[in-house]
C-alpha cells in the first residue's frame, strides 16, 4: 500500500492540473512557489519559489512552458539593476584588487580542471565531455562548443544544470543565516540613497535595448544581462568623466520590477528540467553532486581567507568564488548589499576568461584523449 501511494498522488497532481494550457499551468505553479517562498521567508523568494515549483513539478511529469522572453527580460531586469552601483568611485575601488579578479579567473581553471579529472574518473563520460562539463560559465555557450567539438552535449547541459541547482540550493541560505542580519543597516542606507527617477530609468531602459541589439551581432555570451549591464555602468562612468549632472547614482528599480525579473529568471531556469533529468546520467549526476559540494565548501574557504589579507568583505569574495549562477549569487549580492561590484567583477571576469580558455585547452590538450 505504502509503495502505491507516491506514485497515485503523482498522477492525481498531473491530472488536476492537465486541464490547464502549458504557459498557464507553468504561471500557476510559479506563483504559488514564489507565494510560499515569501511566507518562508526565503533568500530571493521571487527567484527560488519560482524555480524550485517548476523543477520540481517538471521533474514529476507535470507538462508546464515558461515563454522564451521571458527569460531575456528577467536578464535584462538583472542588468539594469546591476549597472547602477558601477559608479566611478567603486570602478577605481576594483582597480587597487586587481589581483584578486586574476586568481578569481585563474581558481575557476582549477576548478575546471578538478571536475574534468572527476568525471572522467568517476561519471562515465569521455574526456571531452568531462571538460565542456567542467567549465564554470555559461551555461549555453559552453553547451554550445561541446557541441562544435563532437562532445555529449545533453550530458554537459545536465551536468551544468546539476552544478547551478546545488549552488542556488545551499549558498543563499548558508550566506542569509551568516551575515543576513548584519546586512539590514546597509540595505536601508542604500534604500534611502536610491530613488525611482522615472525619466532617467525610462532612458536607461531604452539606451540597454538598443545596446543589446548591437552587442548581439558581436555575440556577447549572457547578452540581456551583459549588453543591459555594460551600458548603464558606461553611462555612469561618462557621466563622472564629463562633469554631468549626477542622476544615475541615486536612480534605481522600483521593486516590483527587480521582483518580476528575479521571477523571469527563476521560473525559465526550473523549466529547463525533464522528466528524465535524474535518469539521463546518474554516474555523471552523482559525481557533480558530490565535486560541486566540495568546490562551494573551497569556495567559502578560499574566500574567507583572501577576505583578511585584502580588507574586502568575506560575503563578497564568497560569492564571487562560487562556481556558477552569475545571475543568482549578483542577485543575492544586491539583495543583502554584501559588496555587489566585486561579485560582479570576479563573476564577469570569470566568465570571459572560461569562454576563452575552455576551447583553447580542449583543443590544445584534450580533444586527443576523448
Amino acid at each position: 500500500m505504502t509503495r502505491k501511494k507516491s506514485p497515485r498522488l503523482q498522477k492525481d497532481l498531473i491530472r488536476t492540473t492537465a486541464s490547464y494550457p502549458p504557459i498557464l499551468r507553468g504561471l500557476l505553479i510559479a506563483l504559488t512557489g514564489a507565494v510560499i517562498a515569501n511566507l518562508l521567508h526565503t533568500p530571493l523568494p521571487w527567484l527560488m519559489g519560482p524555480l524550485f515549483a517548476t523543477a520540481v513539478t517538471r521533474v514529476v511529469g507535470i507538462d508546464t512552458r515558461c515563454p522564451p522572453a521571458l527569460n531575456k527580460f528577467g536578464r535584462w531586469v538583472i542588468g539594469l539593476s546591476l549597472g547602477v552601483y558601477f559608479t566611478p568611485e567603486v570602478v577605481d575601488n576594483l582597480a587597487g584588487h586587481w589581483a584578486l579578479i586574476l586568481f578569481g579567473m585563474f581558481y575557476a581553471q582549477i576548478l575546471a580542471v578538478a571536475g574534468w579529472w572527476i568525471y572522467r574518473r568517476y561519471g562515465g563520460v569521455d574526456s571531452s565531455t568531462a571538460w565542456f562539463a567542467s567549465a564554470v560559465g555559461t551555461a549555453s555557450e559552453i553547451v554550445n562548443m561541446a557541441q562544435r567539438a563532437g562532445a555529449r552535449a545533453d550530458h554537459v547541459a545536465t551536468a551544468h544544470s546539476m552544478r547551478v541547482l546545488i549552488v542556488v540550493v545551499i549558498v543563499p541560505f548558508g550566506v542569509q543565516w551568516l551575515w543576513g542580519g548584519d546586512a539590514e543597516a546597509a540595505r536601508a542606507a542604500a534604500a534611502a540613497s536610491r530613488v525611482v527617477h522615472w525619466p532617467t530609468l525610462l532612458l536607461l531602459m531604452a539606451g540597454s535595448l538598443l545596446s543589446v541589439q548591437v552587442f548581439r551581432r558581436v555575440r556577447l555570451p549572457n547578452v540581456w544581462m551583459l549588453g543591459a549591464f555594460l551600458f548603464v555602468a558606461g553611462c555612469n562612468l561618462v557621466v563622472a568623466h564629463f562633469s554631468l549632472p549626477d542622476v544615475l547614482s541615486h536612480t534605481d528599480l522600483p521593486s516590483w520590477l527587480v521582483r518580476a525579473g528575479q521571477f523571469g529568471v527563476g521560473w525559465s531556469f526550473g523549466d529547463k528540467y525533464r522528466p528524465d533529468f535524474l535518469r539521463s546520467a546518474p554516474r555523471l549526476l552523482a559525481a557533480v553532486a558530490l565535486s560541486t559540494v566540495c568546490f562551494i565548501a573551497l569556495s567559502v574557504a578560499i574566500g574567507s581567507g583572501l577576505a583578511h589579507a585584502s580588507g574586502e568583505p568575506a560575503p563578497a569574495l564568497i560569492l564571487g568564488f562560487m562556481p556558477g549562477g552569475i545571475a543568482e549569487m549578483t542577485l543575492l549580492a544586491r539583495s543583502l548589499e554584501l559588496g555587489v561590484a566585486m561579485v560582479i567583477a570576479l563573476q564577469i571576469s570569470r566568465m570571459i576568461a572560461v569562454l576563452f580558455t575552455t576551447p583553447l585547452v580542449h583543443r590544445r590538450w584534450i580533444g586527443g584523449g576523448r
